[in-house]
Formats: C-alpha cells, structure tokens, sequence
C-alpha cells in the first residue's frame, strides 16, 4: 500500500507519453470489489469492457498515457468520456492491479488480479 501511495504522490512530477510497452496485450482485471474488465492495449488508444459488475456491458476507447515505473510495473492513465480520471498501476512481475478514480466527486481504489487473455485466433476455412 505504501508503494501504491509513494506512486500516487509521485504522479505530478511524471513525464507521461505514448508508449507501446503494453501495445498488442489484452488482460482481464478482477477487482477484489467484483469488478472485471477486459482491457486491450494499442499503440496510443486502450478498449476497456466490463465483463462484470457496475459497468457490465459497458465499453469504451480511450487514449491513454504510460510511464514505466520499474520493470514490469507501469503506471497508465486515461481521461474517459465521462469526464472519469483513472489511474492504473500494473504489477506484471505479481500480476496485481491498483487503481484509483475520479468522476466529479466520487472517487474510489481498487485492486485485483491480472489475468492475462489471449483472444482466440480466427481458423481459415478450408
């Protein structure tokens, strides 16, 4: 939790930019909460659908920012259309998930499992 904190205060001083670190990888995100996301990354853009939970059916493309914090730890970001700030903090070396939001004056924290999703690959027909 101390290491979560210490990222959050350090976000300011951040230089945050495109990055591909994570283009191409697609992960399910189960929060301790019951909350479960289907997150693919590209270049500079991220989908994200919830698969259960508040945002179940719900889905959305958003540009996203990305600072490498250590190896295999990443801290993104993205601003939704709904005005939502999120935070997220990838562990890839433990396959934990932390992250924080901001939508008008709600907020919450939340953490989780990373699951890592292969999409099935489409056979040709013979």
């Amino acid at each position: 939790m101390k290491f979560i904190l210490s990222l959050l205060l350090l976000i300011p001083t951040l230089s945050f930019a495109a990055h591909s670190a994570l283009a191409g990888k697609t992960f399910i995100f189960q929060y301790s909460d019951g909350q479960h996301y289907l997150v693919n990354f590209y270049e500079t853009t991220l989908r994200w659908e919830g698969i259960q939970g508040d945002d179940y059916g719900k889905s959305e493309n958003d540009e996203y920012r990305i600072r490498d914090v250590a190896p295999g730890i990443f801290l993104v970001n993205w601003t939704e259309k709904s005005e939502a700030y999120v935070d997220v903090v990838l562990n890839l070396n433990t396959m934990k998930v932390f992250s924080s939001g901001v939508q008008g004056k709600l907020g919450w924290f939340r953490e989780g499992s990373i699951l890592n999703f292969q999409p099935a690959t489409k056979i040709k027909e013979l």
